[in-house]
């Protein structure tokens, strides 16, 4: 990742230029006919790749469709062009030069769904800097851990998120921040970060910071020829983005994208959705600083030219209803969580949702009983599962929009175009067709590597470019996917392997159950025995009738239910009833921290501490 860009600029100049060169097709690619033999599978395309950077990419479409709305804000009451969008993301470009950044310098943008956010990733694309993705809900010792890991020199703050406020933890880091120079701050917690820039008109509130209007206004004419020499050298395969994993296990590491990485996922992802042919607007409840929103909605639409609709500044279910009904959105992208607090929000009738021609939902497994209640409630067969990474830059398999029924309910799409799959036992050997195997992928959105973390990447992405996710699906013969949970999740339990996610997708079919998250607990006699957590409808409701929630009772039932339907092995013998999803450890894209579930239950039913081996061992 220290690679080219972080050269002195003046070597690179007179580097080649590549332009973009828009492609699309005249009919909707639909899915080629397949029959496979084994677990492997390669979706080969003659849909030329788009080579440009997305400083380029946003002066395309200001050129070619500049007075349309391309971005809406619902929370904000702003309606933005891509001129517009163009305009306002040079001026900020020129400020953050006039600050001494240079091409290939970090700047993290911290805060929820906003204009500002947008404006300022196309202005770190036009200046060549490295956009550092933050996660708003981050406290003090998260945010430091990134500013230094990627050795930020710049980050454009919100004030905050919902109670959480940001200056407060930038106190915390530079104890002096009242009386530095804005300009140029230091500190020995985070040595390299030297300017904070707020969302604010001025930092009158904020002493020691810069507000954004401040340093749009500190632009000298210099500046401005200067950015426009740099848009001339910053190549599609440079990186762009650092988008810090939210992981199931372990620290965060730096996944690094390049343009290229981003806008050929954003373009592929568009065209299987329909965006263009039958489909003319998304309406995306995500946060932005995640690849699912900021590629998979906001450059998807940016380079098909569509418009995209933030309904708030977080996810609001009734915010979300409330744009799709003002602004006849025609397509929503959204975890599984999401689509469920919607469908289930009491004021879900009150509100005119017939503009929604199709849905996708992926970050984390797809129950297909959601699904069900997607294409029942949104009255639209299109509703349909996506799989990908934040190292793979978005999705690698995806639904297509004229898929069977079967092929939209029960599994995770089809490979994406320019993809090879394939699944593999543990010593990387194709498994057979239908096997349960570990997914390994290799197309155009691989990430560059964790920034600064050559080991690591080398343990996730092979030197022939192969992808190993650490997810276990199957193939079927036709190439559809389906997901049936993490290696490290997979339970072991007296010898067979036992998936959570086949557990979770029976037990979601209960009518009393709500939600539900299966790990594997230490015994000592089976080595692990499988524990649900599980929340009852009645709870999520509100109610609290006795006769409904005795848990032995409702334990009984779930477990004769799951008899019924999976094999013994695979009962739950623990169970462990939640009343609020805040209690579930989650990653931001809404996987269950199983690793943590697993801790929380041992400590909750008072099991004994030991690891497979040791029960193996006796």
């Amino acid at each position: 990742m220290r690679n080219r860009l972080l050269q002195p600029l003046e070597t690179r100049l007179g580097g080649s230029k590549r332009c973009l060169s828009l492609h699309i097709p005249k009919i909707y690619p639909s899915r080629p006919a397949t029959k496979l033999k084994e677990s492997y599978i390669h979706c080969a395309s003659d849909i030329p790749f788009l080579s440009t950077t997305c400083g380029k990419l946003l002066d395309y479409r200001a050129d070619t469709t500049g007075d349309t709305i391309g971005y809406v804000f619902s929370h904000q009451n702003l309606r933005k062009t891509y001129g517009e969008l163009r305009k306002d993301a040079n001026k900020l470009a020129h400020g953050l030069l006039s600050l001494g950044l240079q091409p290939g310098d970090r700047i993290g943008i911290w805060g929820p769904n906003s204009y500002e956010w947008i404006v300022s990733m196309f202005a770190a694309a036009k200046a060549g800097l490295i956009l550092v993705s933050v996660n708003p809900a981050y406290k003090v010792h998260e945010l430091e851990y990134c500013l230094n890991k990627v050795q930020m020199k710049a980050i454009v703050a919100a004030e905050g998120v919902g109670r959480l406020r940001y200056y407060p933890y930038f106190q915390q880091l530079f104890p002096d921040l009242d009386k530095s120079s804005n300009r140029n701050l230091s500190s020995k917690r985070v040595p390299h970060l030297k300017h904070v820039i707020m969302l604010t008109k001025t930092s009158e509130s904020f002493p020691g910071t810069l507000a954004m209007d401040e340093v749009v206004n500190t632009a000298s004419k210099e500046d401005r020829q200067r950015m426009e020499g740099i848009a001339k050298v910053v190549q599609p395969d440079d990186p762009f983005n650092i988008q810090f994993t939210s992981g199931t296990t372990g620290s965060p590491k730096g996944a690094t994208l390049s343009h290229f990485n981003m806008i050929n996922c954003a373009y592929f992802s568009g065209l299987r959705v329909g965006l263009g042919f039958h489909i003319n607007s998304y309406l995306c409840p995500l946060p932005l600083y995640h690849v699912y929103a900021c590629v998979g909605n906001l450059l998807t639409c940016t380079v098909l030219g569509k418009k995209v609709v933030f309904p708030s500044e977080r996810f609001e279910a009734e915010a979300a209803l409330k744009a799709i009904q003002d602004e006849q959105t025609e397509y929503i992208n959204g975890i599984p969580m999401m689509f469920g607090e919607i469908l289930n929000h009491p004021n879900f009738d009150q509100y005119d949702v017939s503009s929604i021609k199709g849905a996708g939902l992926g970050g984390s497994p797809c129950p297909p009983v959601l699904i069900r209640e997607c294409i029942k409630k949104f009255n639209t067969p299109k509703i349909g599962c996506g799989y990908g990474q934040t190292e793979c830059s978005l999705s690698s398999f995806a639904s297509f929009a004229d898929d069977s029924p079967h092929d939209l309910i029960e599994t995770d799409g089809y490979p994406m175009h320019h993809t090879e799959a394939k699944l593999v036992d543990g010593q990387g050997n194709i498994v057979p067709l239908g096997t349960v195997g570990e997914i390994w992928t290799r197309n155009y959105g691989t990430m560059l590597g964790y920034w600064d973390e050559e080991e690591k990447t080398k343990e996730v992405r092979r030197s022939d470019r192969w992808l190993i996710s650490g997810d276990l699906g199957v193939l079927s013969e036709n190439g559809s996917l389906k997901i049936v949970g993490r290696v490290k999740d997979m339970i072991i339990r007296g010898g067979e392997n036992v998936y959570p996610v086949e557990i979770e997708n029976v037990l979601l079919t209960h009518p009393k159950v709500a939600s539900v998250a299966v790990c594997g607990v230490p015994d000592r006699r089976m080595g692990e025995e499988i524990c649900a957590w599980i929340r009852l409808k009645d709870q999520a409701d509100g109610k609290t009738e006795d006769d409904t929630t005795k848990a032995e009772t409702v334990e009984r039932e779930l477990k004769t239910f799951c008899l019924d339907k999976l094999a013994k092995y695979k009962t739950p013998k623990l169970f462990v009833f939640y009343k609020s999803p805040a209690e579930i450890p989650m990653t931001v894209t809404g996987k269950v921290q199983k690793h943590k579930l697993t801790d929380m239950s041992v400590e909750r039913l008072q099991l004994e501490r030991f690891d497979r081996a040791q029960s193996a061992s006796t």
